[in-house]
């Protein structure tokens, strides 16, 4: 769990923006059976309290900011936040795999910032869910995956 990992490296605050579906309030998370999710409160239970906030678009004052929405993965995406401000050696991730290197991550590297690609995390993914799915030992690194879809 990510912010229990946070947590326990004793991050000073988080900010969680979402804007996938502008229409709808960034507490409206959808759960199956659930209903929603005040992200905010559970990140404040666990002891980041005021530090949570939800309208934070730009990166600057951030050591660490990482995208974990679907944008970027398209050609015409636009970026999931802006980096004007951001200090050189901060690190900016992105959950998207492809491509690996999101518009997001090539304008942080060029401004001096360290990268992680969503492909990293997949790669300890992938093969936990083949075991899961039942399909065995297998070459489940990310580039044999995107081979065998056809998406390399």
């Amino acid at each position: 769990h990510v912010g229990r990992a946070l947590h326990e490296a004793h991050v000073g605050s988080v900010h969680v923006a979402d804007w996938r579906e502008p229409t709808r309030g960034w507490m409206d998370r959808a759960l199956p059976g659930e209903g929603t999710v005040d992200l905010a409160g559970l990140l404040a239970a666990m002891g980041f309290g005021a530090g949570v906030g939800a309208e934070v678009r730009e990166a600057a004052g951030f050591e660490l900011v990482v995208n974990a929405s679907p944008l970027g993965m398209a050609p015409d995406d636009p970026v999931a936040v802006g980096l004007d401000g951001i200090e050189p050696g901060s690190v900016v991730a992105d959950v998207v795999v492809c491509p690996r290197m999101t518009k997001l991550l090539q304008d942080a590297h060029a401004r001096g910032c360290f990268t992680q690609p969503g492909v990293h995390m997949m790669d300890g993914q992938i093969a936990p869910m083949a075991a899961f799915l039942g399909l065995g030992e297998g070459p489940w690194d990310a580039d044999a995956v995107a081979r065998a879809t056809g998406a390399a």
